[in-house]
C-alpha cells in the first residue's frame, strides 16, 4: 500500500517539498509507535528532544522533553503530530509560506532541513541550525540529528534536537569577546610600556592612542553587556526625545574616527528628516553604531557609506548603506545569532540590531542588497513614537536647569555621599534634607511631605529596603504616593525585583552623577531600576572623571577629600579588627562604607579593593581576608597620596 497517496494538494516552496500528509495519514502513522516499547523508553530517557518524521517532515511520535519545553501535557499529541519542527518551536521563517517549514529560500541554509532530507537519502547526518522565534524574538542555536528509520515499507525518521545556545554563547566570548579585549588591552599596555623613555611628542602620540584604545575597550564591554541584559531581558528601557538629525550625526562623528573607517568616507545625507521622537535613545544609538561599523567593515577604501532618516507611510525609518554587494548565501542567514558576515566566530552580526529593534524599539529591521544599489541596512520605527516640536531645542537639560524646585529627602549613611549628592541637588535650587539612615528617613517622610525620596539601600540600624517598605505602609489608604529612588551600586534581575518589591519606583547608580540627577529629577524620563557598571582606568583615581562628577566645583572637591580623610582611617581601623575577629556582618557593613566613599573619586583599585572584602562578609568566607586587608590598606593609602596632591595643585 503506498501511504504517501493521501496528501494534501501540491504546493509552492523554494526548497524542500510542500505537501503535507492528511490529518488521518498523520493519525495513522502515530498509532505505529506506541507498539514499541523499547522506542518509546528510549525516546523518553534521553536528555535531548526526539521526534519520529514521516516522509512529509511532520512528527508522528515525540517524547515527553518536546512537550515539556513547550508547556504541554504529553497527552496533548493534536497540538503537534501533523506538524513540522520549525513550526512547533516557532520559527520565523516557518509562517512565510503557506508550505510551512522547510518551504522558503531561507531554508537552505538550516541546517536542521538538510539533515532530515539527508536521512530521507538513507544517510545519517548532524549539522546545527540557528533559529529565531516567534513573537519574542528569542534566538536559538541548535544540533540535529537525523537518522533513517525504515518501518513497515514505509520510510521515516529519527530526529533529535539539542540547544546548544549556551555553547555558542560561549564560543563566541572566547572567540571574539575575549580575542577582542585581550588584543585592545595588549595594545594598551604595549602603549603604557612606551610612554617610558619616550620625549614629550612621542609621549603626546601615545596619549592619543592609549585614550582611543580605552575607549575601544570599554565600547567592547559594554556591547557584550548589553546584548547579554537584552537576551535575559534585564536591559532597562529609558525612553527619551531625540532630535533625529542629532543623533544621525553624532554616531557619524564617532565612526568617521574609527579604525574601520580609515580611508572611507562616512557621511549624513543632507536630506535627512530632521525631527523630534520618543524613544530608547541609548538603544537607537547602540543600533545605528552597530549599522555604521558593519558597513565600514565591508567597504574598501575609497568607497562612501552614507546614513540617514525619513519619515513616510506611518514609519520613521533609519537607513545605513554601503557600496558592497552580500552574496546570496549569506544575506539568507543574516539576523541569525550565531551568524556573523565578517565570517565564522569574528562577531554577532546583525543579530543584534534585531533583537534591540524588535525587542525594546518596537520597530523592525530589514536589509536590501544589489549590485548596482549597494547594500541598505534599515531600521523602522512607528510613527507614533514622533512628538511635537518644542520651542526649545530638543535634548538633555542642560546643568542647573530643572522643571520645579523640589522637596527631596536624601538618606544615605555615607557623609561624602551625602555631602555631594545634596550640593548637587541644592545648586538646581532644590531643598534638600539629608538623613543618616532608614529609621531617620522614616521620621522625616511621617514629619512633612517630599516630591522625592533618594534612598540608599544598606543603612545602620535601618536599611533603604525596610524603609520604604514602612513609608508605604504609613501611605496606605492616603492617596499619597511618593517617589522613591534607590541609590545603589547593585545591577541585574534580581535587584530590580528586590527594589520594586519594596515600593521603590526606580534607582540612580553609585556614585551618582549630575547627568543622572539631571534625567530622573526633572522627570524627563521614567527612572529605571538599574545601576550602571562604569570601566575605570588603572589610575588610583581619574582626576577629570572626578571633576565632571562635581561639575569642576573645586571648592567641593576638596571638601569631599576633607570628608574622606576624616572618615576613612576610622573605616579601615573598623575593617582591620573585623577580619581579626572574625565578625562577617562588621566586615561586611564597614567594606561597604569604604567601597561607597571611595566611588565619590571614581578610584578603581579602593572600590574594587573594599568590595572584595564586602563580599567575603556576606558570604562568611573570613579565611583569606587578612591579605584583602592589606590590599585595601594600600589602594586607600595611594588615594590619599593622590587626593592630596590634588587639592595641594589647587
Amino acid at each position: 500500500m503506498n501511504h504517501r497517496q493521501d496528501r494534501e494538494e501540491i504546493m509552492h516552496t523554494e526548497f524542500a517539498p510542500a505537501e503535507k500528509a492528511s490529518g488521518v495519514e498523520v493519525r495513522r502513522q502515530s498509532g505505529l509507535f506506541p507498539d514499541l516499547p523499547v522506542l518509546k523508553r528510549f525516546m523518553d530517557t534521553v536528555p535531548s528532544i526526539v521526534t519520529v518524521l514521516n516522509r512529509e517532515r511532520q512528527i508522528v511520535f515525540a517524547n515527553h522533553r518536546l512537550f515539556k519545553l513547550l508547556g504541554m501535557d504529553p497527552s496533548a499529541t493534536e497540538a503537534v503530530y501533523g506538524r513540522r519542527p520549525g513550526e512547533v518551536l516557532s520559527c520565523s521563517h516557518a509562517f512565510e509560506n503557506a508550505g510551512g517549514c522547510g518551504t522558503t529560500r531561507f531554508c537552505s541554509t538550516c541546517g536542521a532541513a538538510k539533515a532530515i532530507l539527508a536521512s530521507q537519502r538513507l544517510m545519517a547526518d548532524m549539522q546545527e541550525c540557528r533559529i529565531i522565534q516567534v513573537p519574542d524574538g528569542r534566538a536559538l542555536d541548535l544540533r540535529a540529528w537525523a537518522t533513517p528509520l525504515p518501518l513497515d515499507d514505509e520510510l521515516f525518521t529519527i530526529f533529535s534536537l539539542l540547544d546548544i545556545s549556551h555553547e555558542k554563547r560561549r564560543e563566541m566570548l572566547e572567540r571574539l569577546f575575549f580575542h577582542d579585549v585581550l588584543n585592545t588591552a595588549g595594545g594598551l599596555k604595549g602603549s603604557a610600556e612606551l610612554v617610558r623613555g619616550a620625549d614629550p611628542r612621542e609621549r603626546e602620540e601615545l596619549h592619543g592612542i592609549i585614550l582611543s584604545l580605552a575607549h575601544e575597550l570599554i565600547e567592547e564591554i559594554e556591547t557584550q553587556r548589553q546584548l547579554a541584559e537584552a537576551e535575559s531581558n534585564d536591559l532597562v528601557f529609558r525612553p527619551a526625545v531625540v532630535d533625529t538629525v542629532a543623533l544621525l550625526e553624532e554616531v557619524a562623528d564617532q565612526y568617521a574616527r574609527h579604525e574601520v573607517a580609515v580611508g572611507v568616507t562616512l557621511c549624513v545625507d543632507p536630506r535627512a528628516w530632521r525631527g523630534a521622537i520618543l524613544t530608547g535613545r541609548t538603544i537607537l544609538r547602540r543600533v545605528m553604531g552597530n549599522m555604521v561599523k558593519n558597513a565600514l567593515e565591508a567597504s574598501r577604501a575609497g568607497d562612501t557609506v552614507s546614513l540617514g532618516g525619513e519619515r513616510g507611510d506611518g514609519e520613521i525609518v533609519f537607513w545605513v548603506n554601503n557600496p558592497g554587494f552580500v552574496p546570496e548565501e549569506v544575506q539568507l542567514q543574516i539576523f541569525n545569532r550565531s551568524f556573523s558576515t565578517k565570517g565564522a566566530g569574528r562577531g554577532l552580526g546583525t543579530y543584534s540590531i534585531k533583537l534591540f529593534t524588535e525587542q525594546y524599539l518596537k520597530g523592525s529591521v530589514s536589509f536590501t542588497s544589489s549590485r548596482e544599489a549597494g547594500t541598505t541596512f534599515r531600521v523602522s520605527l512607528p510613527d507614533d513614537c514622533v512628538v511635537e516640536q518644542a520651542a526649545a531645542p530638543v535634548g538633555p537639560k542642560e546643568a542647573g536647569e530643572a522643571s520645579r524646585p523640589l522637596r527631596i529627602l536624601l538618606a544615605d549613611d555615607n557623609p561624602v555621599n551625602r555631602r555631594v549628592a545634596a550640593a548637587l541637588l541644592e545648586r538646581r535650587g532644590h531643598r534638600v534634607t539629608v538623613c543618616a539612615n532608614g529609621r531617620e528617613a522614616v521620621d522625616q517622610a511621617a514629619k512633612q511631605a517630599f516630591d522625592l525620596v533618594l534612598m540608599d539601600i544598606q543603612m545602620p540600624e535601618m536599611d533603604g529596603m525596610t524603609a520604604t517598605q514602612a513609608i508605604r505602609a504609613k501611605e496606605a489608604g492616603s492617596g499619597i504616593r511618593t517617589p522613591i529612588l534607590a541609590m545603589t551600586g547593585l545591577s541585574g534581575a534580581d535587584a530590580r525585583n528586590r527594589c520594586l518589591a519594596a515600593g521603590m519606583d526606580g534607582s540612580v547608580s553609585k556614585p551618582v552623577r549630575p547627568d543622572e540627577l539631571d534625567r530622573f529629577v526633572s522627570g524627563r524620563e521614567s527612572p529605571p531600576v538599574t545601576a550602571v557598571a562604569r570601566a575605570k582606568g588603572p589610575e588610583a583615581f581619574d582626576p577629570e572623571e572626578l571633576l565632571a562628577g562635581v561639575e569642576n566645583d573645586r571648592g567641593l572637591l576638596k571638601e569631599m577629600v576633607n570628608l574622606f580623610m576624616e572618615t576613612a582611617p576610622g573605616l579601615l581601623t573598623a575593617i582591620g579588627r573585623a577580619a581579626a575577629s572574625g565578625d562577617a556582618e562588621a566586615l561586611e557593613r564597614s567594606a561597604h562604607a569604604l567601597k561607597g566613599a571611595a566611588a565619590n573619586f571614581f578610584a578603581h583599585d579602593a572600590v574594587a579593593a573594599a568590595q572584595w572584602l564586602e563580599q567575603a562578609g556576606r558570604d562568611g568566607e573570613m579565611v583569606n581576608v587578612a591579605q584583602g586587608v592589606v590590599d585595601v590598606e594600600g589602594a586607600v593609602g595611594r588615594l590619599t597620596e593622590a587626593l592630596v596632591a590634588v587639592v595641594e595643585k589647587e
